[in-house]
């Protein structure tokens, strides 16, 4: 069962990430395509199998064309969809940090970073309605509340973890850390071109292989 749900969850990262690329970036089909099987062929599937948590970065291209439909229908009257988006968004968010803790601060960090850029400057070019925005407030405040639900049992199971994290010491951490190998694994871990590396080039497979050991 483990099994299966790790396939499928390639394979919805894929799919997702294709759909992200191809209908919300109108990028062709040949580069959506492309792009989607290069990110999904990395580390997290060939490395760190061990750490199978880290299966769940699938679920990022999914979150994203959540909250990108809800933010192209915020001036739109389409209040179904809007909320629809909306939930699908936090749940899905919640279901990332149920299962991966690490993908999920991260995602927050940079996702809220760049969405409060994007407001920014959306608010300056006068691309989105200022008058909307308090319309909007009950729900937002209701979203809101939706999510805050959603995340007591999280809050209460990892606030004592993330407490006892900072008694490790930093040797503990330190063999996690990514390294300049790890942007493209070129490494005997690689299931698919790892003994074509090991032929082609044996110096550079040496040292990849001394890397991630």
């Amino acid at each position: 069962s483990a099994m299966a749900v790790y396939i499928l969850l390639h394979g919805l990262g894929i799919v997702s990430m294709f759909y992200l690329l191809r209908k919300i970036l109108y990028l062709n089909f040949i580069s959506s395509l492309t792009r989607a099987l290069l990110l999904f062929y990395n580390n997290a599937y060939h490395l760190k199998l061990q750490h199978t948590q880290f299966f769940f970065f699938a679920l990022l291209p999914f979150l994203t064309i959540f909250i990108v439909r809800y933010l192209q229908y915020w001036r739109s009257n389409r209040y179904a969809k809007r909320i629809l988006y909306g939930m699908g968004a936090i749940l899905i968010f919640a279901w990332i940090a149920y299962s991966n803790f690490y993908t999920a601060f991260f995602a927050a960090l940079s996702g809220g970073i760049y969405l409060l850029i994007f407001c920014i400057l959306r608010l300056k070019n006068g691309e989105i309605k200022r008058d909307l925005i308090p319309a909007r407030l009950g729900e937002l405040l209701g979203l809101a509340i939706f999510g805050g639900i959603l995340f007591i049992p999280f809050f209460c199971c990892y606030i004592p973890v993330m407490n006892g994290i900072y008694e490790r010491p930093w040797a503990a951490a330190q063999g996690t850390l990514p390294t300049p190998a790890d942007i493209i694994n070129i490494s005997p871990y690689n299931l698919l071109w790892g003994k074509l590396y090991d032929f082609a080039f044996p110096p550079v497979h040496k040292y990849t292989y001394e890397c991630y050991h």
